[in-house]
């Protein structure tokens, strides 16, 4: 069937979640230090990362943070001149200052947009970072439909939230791509029938929560451009033609 909806995940699709949480968190350990709160930078760093990748409660936002990762790791630490509470909102106030969308994803999207595409936002999220993420970026407004895990109550891979976006956006699963940096948590969106597109530059093996099958992608791109979603779409139009399901990696 012909493409008529794109959904994007956000975390290390459409923004640098891995980089963006090591550089705030290393910023704060620092600022600390300087205030003689943490006596080594480096091991608040490591023991706050390690918090943070064996917490696999749903719908917590490894990225923008939460209370208990804090919490954990001042317990560990020893620290008690700052609460959880405030390391959280120093936190989130040096990752907000970072959080920025590129503009070939602007661009990349808008084209997508003007092509008569409808589009979302599928995430596996907490609604306090999507909103936050929008505020400072304003770039909701180039969306549809917003699909947040915490707000639907299912995360991927389960395929509800996937057939959830599709409903929302009105489109059967094989007339909508998603584009995800996870094959299992983004891959599982072939379960209802929509195409997988592979994002990898901003992937990282240490990033990502979810078990299940993992899901070889339909297409694959280094970055989402102008260039790489055009030549997608020219892809799922090619493919829509020919109906053999075939596969086509491209990182450009």
């Amino acid at each position: 069937m012909e493409l008529r909806a794109v959904a994007f995940d956000i975390g290390n699709t459409l923004i640098d979640d891995r980089t963006n949480q090591m550089e705030s968190i290393r910023r704060l350990a620092q600022e600390l230090a300087c205030e003689g709160v943490v006596t080594s930078s480096e091991e608040f760093v490591s023991t706050y990362i390690g918090v943070n990748r064996a917490n696999n409660v749903p719908f917590l936002s490894h990225t923008f943070g939460d209370a208990r990762f804090f919490e954990s790791t001042l317990r560990r630490l020893g620290i008690t001149s700052i609460s959880a509470s405030k390391a959280l909102q120093r936190y989130r106030k040096i990752l907000m200052a970072r959080s920025t969308i590129d503009v070939d994803i602007v661009a990349a999207l808008t084209a997508v947009r003007n092509r008569g595409l409808r589009t979302a936002v599928l995430s596996n999220e907490s609604v306090q970072r999507v909103e936050a993420l929008f505020r400072k970026t304003r770039i909701d407004q180039l969306f549809d439909v917003v699909v947040v895990s915490e707000a639907a109550g299912i995360e991927k891979p389960d395929r509800r939230i996937f057939e959830r976006c599709c409903w929302e956006l009105g489109v059967d699963g094989s007339e909508a791509a998603l584009f995800g940096d996870n094959e299992i948590a983004d891959g599982a969106c072939k379960q209802t029938g929509m195409l997988f597109v592979l994002v990898t530059g901003y992937k990282h093996p240490d990033w990502g929560w979810e078990n299940g099958e993992a899901y070889e992608p339909d297409y694959t791109v280094n970055r989402i451009t102008p260039d790489t979603v055009e030549s997608f779409l020219g892809f799922a139009a090619d493919l829509s033609g020919r109906r053999d399901g075939g596969r086509h990696d491209r990182s450009n």
